[in-house]
């Protein structure tokens, strides 16, 4: 047999295996305490519990319980998945106006840059549904990692660095994630003993202790007013209806309203199905993706709102009538005059992960504290990070959010109202049953991130880890050029420049997880990003 002849599997870079069951994440510890509750007689939901919980120790500095996130689940039997929405909702205190008179960072870092967490209420709404093992077991791996210490990755150090001014002007997390003032260096391990003390009380009480009691209590006791025990006690995750679209001789599942990365995966693979193609070249088809992300963000600022509240109809944006009125747009050899103002970028922090267990079903799930170390607020004795997601909403009418993201109509603050994300769990189905199941961390990267994932794998007959760890594009309408990683080749930045296009080198900004089910070989592949700590295991004994 040829290299060639070889399944797609066994060509290098080569995924992780599994037989019974494989985990990927951003952390190898927070993916094998998944793979452990798999061999423990967990279900997949079990181990994505684990799993996240562990990653909050693993990757503090961008996700954990202080803050929240979407999942989609898929269980045997199933037609299509389900998908939680435990989003981040702004507290009762808040309005369109709140962010006008305070200072610039005040939707970023400190007090009023924080939103109920929905976290915990995620996790215990997931285990109550499709939980097997108790729910105190599965935090058994988060305490080990979390009283150890997990030691500083170069990503951890790197992110240190780049926001050690502000750390060292919050005492809690200056404490916990600066030594003597400075980012620790690579391979120092940082325990976090209260972070270990609140999983073990929210182990024996429960996710609803979170939201009530001593811990809701401490949890507020930094906040100053601007949240209550009120708002706490009223969080209510959401089960909703996903969006999809039939693509591929399969169909993609994924998120709707709050997130708008669901419609904009949808709508970027139905443009490649009009204008590329998997045997035009790699200049064509990188132009016509540009183009594709170009009009999905454009689109972006009118088409996603909280669907609890006043909104756009998602639908309108996947009719016939739209991709055939961008697609007739588009043309092979320049780009669309969509007129923005240009903006400055920011940085920003997401994890994503994924699970499938032979008899378990699928998991997939994207979670965050928003921006990298969140809000820099920590309540005492919690050793928990909470989030920054009011800078999620648009803040100011006429200004764009830390992301870059253009000022949206439906995305004003409001009390009780979950902020836009840009969250794009995916799973696509063939046959009744999930085939490529595929999420990402990096803010408004996401959307793009997933897309190009599947492109690489149903259209070019990429394995999992080649489809993940392929160099990739970004373009968001603002600001107005082509963003490509460094392993982008100049002879295709020089055939994108000729169309149009401006081109910018930018760092590795976001990281994925996905992974595939090989349902008739009775195995499954994982694909684990280099962008991030990222790491994939199996489980086939």
């Amino acid at each position: 047999m040829t290299e060639d002849q070889l399944p797609r599997h066994l060509r290098a870079p080569f995924p992780c295996l599994g037989r019974r069951g494989v985990a990927v994440s951003d952390h190898p510890l927070a993916s094998q305490a998944a793979c452990d509750v798999l061999a423990a007689g967990g279900s997949a939901v079990d181990a994505a519990i684990a799993l996240s919980l562990t990653l909050g120790c693993a990757c503090p500095y961008y996700t954990g319980i202080g803050g929240g996130g979407f999942g989609l689940v898929w269980m045997p039997g199933w037609s299509e998945p389900r998908w939680l929405d435990f989003r981040e909702v702004a507290p009762a205190a808040a309005h369109m106006e709140t962010f006008e008179d305070l200072p610039d960072v005040a939707s970023t870092q400190g007090v009023h840059s924080v939103g109920v967490p929905g976290m915990l209420a995620g996790l215990g709404e997931l285990h109550k549904q499709f939980g097997r093992l108790p729910w105190k077991d599965l935090f058994i791996p988060a305490m080990a990692a979390a009283r150890a210490g997990v030691a500083v990755d170069p990503n951890w150090h790197r992110i240190s660095l780049s926001k050690e001014r502000i750390l060292v002007g919050f005492p809690e997390a200056a404490r916990l994630f600066l030594r003597g003032g400075v980012s620790p260096f690579p391979g120092t391990p940082i325990p976090l003993p209260e972070l270990a003390d609140t999983y073990e009380y929210l182990a024996e009480h429960g996710a609803a202790a979170f939201y009530r009691g001593d811990l809701a209590a401490c949890l507020l006791s930094c906040l100053d007013g601007w949240m209550t025990a009120e708002d706490l006690a009223g969080y209510q995750v959401r089960w909703r209806q996903p969006l999809s679209m039939d693509w591929r001789g399969g169909r993609v599942h994924t998120v709707s309203s709050p997130s708008a990365g669901g419609l904009q995966l949808l709508q970027i693979l139905g443009l490649m199905e009009r204008r590329g193609s998997p045997e035009a070249s790699q200049e064509d088809n990188s132009h016509w993706l540009a183009e594709a992300m170009r009009i999905s963000f454009r689109d972006r600022c009118q088409s996603a709102g909280d669907p609890d509240f006043q909104g756009p109809d998602p639908s309108l944006y996947l009719s016939k009538d739209w991709f055939e009125d961008w697609s007739t747009q588009m043309t092979a050899d320049s780009i669309l005059q969509l007129i923005g103002p240009t903006l400055a970028y920011a940085t920003g922090g997401t994890a994503s992960h994924a699970v499938a267990s032979a008899d378990g079903g699928v998991v997939v799930m994207t979670e965050s504290i928003n921006h990298w170390f969140g809000s820099f607020l920590i309540p005492k004795g919690t050793g928990m990070l909470l989030n920054n997601i009011m800078d999620d909403f648009t803040t100011h009418r006429h200004r764009p959010d830390g992301f870059n993201l253009a000022p949206a109509p439906w995305n004003l603050v409001e009390a009780g109202k979950r902020p836009v994300s840009s969250s794009t769990p995916a799973v696509w189905m063939v046959d009744g049953r999930p085939r490529l199941v595929v999420g990402s961390a990096g803010g408004p990267r996401i959307t793009t991130s997933v897309a190009q994932i599947l492109l690489n794998s149903v259209w070019h007959g990429q394995n999992i880890q080649q489809a993940v760890q392929a160099p990739r594009l970004h373009h968001q309408w603002f600001p107005d050029h082509l963003e490509v990683e460094p392993q982008v080749p100049e002879g295709l930045r020089q055939a994108l420049r000729a169309r149009g296009h401006r081109i910018q080198e930018h760092a590795c900004r976001s990281h994925a997880a996905a992974l595939e089910c090989h349902w008739e070989e009775g195995f499954f592949s994982a694909g684990a990003d280099f962008r991030s700590f990222g790491a994939a295991r199996g489980w086939s004994l």
